[in-house]
């Protein structure tokens, strides 16, 4: 959590954007999809206590993470921008897509796909992929599963998934953008 603390301290003096990050319970505790639905929870909430953070500018969301935190901000920008895919997946859309401004992947797989079918070279990370992927689905063979698909990001984006190039976020303002890492 230090580096988190870190890296979100960063990028609030570098951007001026109100930070928040969430706690997302890890696999095994939680299985897939819990993690997605948990970040759409924390929006959820902030947009209904918004009187409690006023300095929040809930129009202009920034999603973001390191690692699987960024697969799960990417996939609940694809939900937010992707109505088909939402629909089909059976996932609620919990901010406006007009709101949600971008997102920030720090190393993480948009292509679940292509992870499952590249033999790591190393034993050790050949093991940590096959240890994520089953306890994330509860399936030893996690490769086979529709869930690989639908978390996947790259076969479901749209020209309204939000920019991701890296681009300077904010400006100064009375209320700060949100980047929820």
């Amino acid at each position: 959590m230090s580096s988190l603390k870190e890296f979100a301290t960063y990028l609030a003096v570098d951007t001026q954007v109100a930070v928040v990050a969430m706690n997302y319970q890890v696999a095994p505790g939680l299985r897939y999809p819990g993690q997605l639905l948990q970040m759409g929870e924390l929006v959820t909430y902030l947009q209904k206590e918004n009187s409690q953070f006023p300095n929040l500018d809930l129009s202009r969301v920034f999603v973001g993470g390191d690692s699987a935190g960024a697969q799960i901000a990417g996939q609940y920008a694809l939900v937010q921008t992707n109505f088909d895919y939402a629909k089909e997946n059976e996932f609620t859309q919990t901010l406006a897509a007009e709101n949600l401004k971008g997102y920030l992947s720090y190393c993480g797989p948009v292509n679940m796909i292509q992870t499952a079918e590249n033999e790591p070279s190393s034993k050790l990370m050949k093991w940590f992929v096959q240890s994520v992927g089953w306890s994330l689905v509860v399936k030893k063979a996690w490769q086979d599963t529709p869930q690989l698909q639908q978390a996947s990001l790259v076969d479901h984006l749209t020209k309204n998934f939000p920019p991701s190039d890296g681009q300077k976020i904010a400006g100064r303002a009375s209320r700060c953008p949100v980047l929820i890492l």
